[in-house]
């Protein structure tokens, strides 16, 4: 989130506590007694830290907060989250700051979120951090009623290494790249190789996507609806939130598939239904259609591809774009890192993430 996002977001809350101080003496009766029923101290509260690390990308941390339900229900107190640091002369001192509003909440009543800032609103890899939870009158932003502090422990291995090994700065796709990886919507091994030419599937399709729009809850199935699909495997959750989301429904022969290899038209109706799910994706953008030179009406995906060959130049080598899209050529990761951000995919992962 940048700091114009959370300046955003404290004058939001800073409106809406304005709002509340001219509410009538009647109407504040009422919220003594609804007060008077919710004692915030004894309330059950856990927070977590699920990950928090420095890297190319910046400062990034995942957390969760369990407990929240009541305290919105009651309507009476804003639950604040803080990061900050420790320092000898200030103490804690605090460089991120946002209320938490109950429509983030997840299905099971858990509030997550990752938040990636920018490494110079922190003190770096040396840095000592921290993370406050605080509860607040909703109309006395500075008074604290009741604080949770928690200390971070944060990885730094990637901070001072170069970040993608087996990618060059010169490669035509590194900044396609880099900025999917920069936003943690594909992931680097353990060795920080991305394998940029190798073929993507339809598992890396779909777990990207997934990531794009902030990994969001899914109500998992207990016993997995395709045969070839374990509810263990790390990517359980995004298949079954692409199946919800209609971007695939798995193939004739009853099977997901996740590791064949994804084709230009595998890619090209992936991005369109998931455009169909979120057109924030592209709002705004209708364009020419250009029909692609080696496909015709009645072709598989005809439409999908026409939309993707229309929006987006995969190939760099082409300084406008080939007039043929190539449908039944094998996608590699590299290729499906500059699709998404030539329709603006990682704007829209920021988005999702604020």
């Amino acid at each position: 989130m940048s700091t114009s996002s959370s300046r955003r977001l404290f004058l939001k809350g800073t409106a809406a506590l304005g709002i509340a101080g001219a509410l009538g003496a009647g109407q504040l009766a009422l919220q003594g007694a609804q007060a008077a029923t919710l004692d915030i101290q004894s309330v059950p509260l856990d927070l977590r830290v699920n990950q928090a690390m420095i890297d190319i990308s910046g400062f990034t941390l995942s957390y969760e907060v369990s407990g929240l339900q009541p305290i919105f229900e009651n309507g009476l107190y804003t639950p604040y989250f803080e990061i900050g640091n420790y320092t000898e002369d200030k103490g804690f001192k605090v460089f991120y700051f946002i209320s938490l509003e109950k429509n983030r909440l997840d299905t099971d009543n858990v509030y997550r979120q990752t938040v990636i800032l920018p490494t110079d609103m922190t003190t770096g890899p040396k840095g000592k951090y921290g993370i406050r939870l605080t509860l607040r009158p909703y109309n006395k932003q500075y008074t604290i009623l009741r604080t949770m502090v928690s200390d971070v422990t944060v990885n730094t291995d990637y901070a001072r290494t170069p970040f993608i090994i087996d990618l060059e700065d010169e490669d035509p796709y590194s900044y396609d790249v880099y900025t999917v990886c920069q936003q943690k919507m594909m992931l680097i091994d353990k060795n920080r190789r991305i394998y940029p030419y190798r073929a993507a599937t339809r598992g890396d399709l779909m777990d990207t996507l997934y990531r794009t729009v902030g990994s969001p809850k899914v109500v998992l199935p207990a016993v997995s609806p395709y045969p070839d699909v374990s509810p263990k495997d790390p990517r359980y959750a995004a298949y079954i939130w692409a199946v919800q989301k209609g971007l695939t429904s798995g193939w004739s022969d009853g099977k997901m598939h996740p590791e064949a290899v994804a084709h230009r038209t595998t890619m090209a109706a992936f991005l369109y239904r998931f455009n169909e799910a979120y057109p924030a994706l592209t709002e705004g953008t209708h364009p020419t259609p250009v029909a692609p030179a080696d496909m015709h009406p009645g072709s598989p995906f005809f439409r999908e591809s026409v939309w993707l060959h229309t929006r987006a130049n995969i190939d760099p080598n082409f300084a406008y774009k080939s007039a043929n899209f190539f449908p039944d050529q094998e996608v590699t990761r590299a290729e499906w890192a500059r699709a998404l951000i030539m329709l603006h995919a990682d704007t829209l992962c920021a988005n999702m993430r604020d």
